[in-house]
């Protein structure tokens, strides 16, 4: 870990500040951007996030990247759902922004199989917004077509459901 660019989870529950990036420019491909119009009144913090691909069973590095920090009172915080364990300690953890510089995070994250959840929530100005980033792994159990309602699926009146194949007919 570089102190002047990145930061990783803290070991404990306390607010910590990341350092400014050393590189203000964001270079390669990241995802994300300012935070999406809705009826709320935004924080103006834009987050990025590099491409990730994590794997079944193993932790895996998330970048993440706050830009658009205009306030003395700005922070992130961390949380998941639906089995998602940020590492090593999991649960929750909050970070100071600095203003007018990019700041960026490296966390740790395990995921279960299927769809899962970090959240990120900014704040600043006393504006606060919430962002998740699906963390989506293979799951052990076979895909099912689309429609699938179990072998043996029955229609309201108990008669058997018969399955039909999208497509032409041959």
């Amino acid at each position: 870990m570089a102190a002047t660019n990145q930061a990783r989870l803290p070991s404990n529950q306390d607010v910590i500040a990341l350092a400014p990036l050393a590189e203000p420019e964001r270079t390669g491909v990241w995802l994300g951007g300012p935070e999406p119009v809705s009826g709320k009144l935004r924080t103006g913090i834009a987050l990025y996030v590099r491409p990730f691909s994590p794997v079944l069973g193993q932790p895996f590095d998330l970048v993440l990247r706050f830009e658009g920090v205009s306030g003395d009172d700005a922070s992130v915080r961390l949380s998941t759902s639906d089995g998602a364990r940020l590492l090593p300690q999991g649960g929750e953890s909050t970070w100071r922004l600095t203003a007018g510089v990019p700041s960026q995070l490296v966390v740790k994250l395990m995921a279960p199989p299927g769809d899962s959840y970090l959240h990120v929530f900014t704040a600043q100005h006393g504006r606060h917004a919430a962002r998740s980033i699906a963390l989506t792994l293979p799951s052990d159990a076979p895909q099912r077509p689309a429609g699938y309602r179990g072998g043996d699926a029955k229609d309201a009146s108990g008669e058997p459901i018969v399955r039909m194949q999208a497509g032409p007919q041959k």
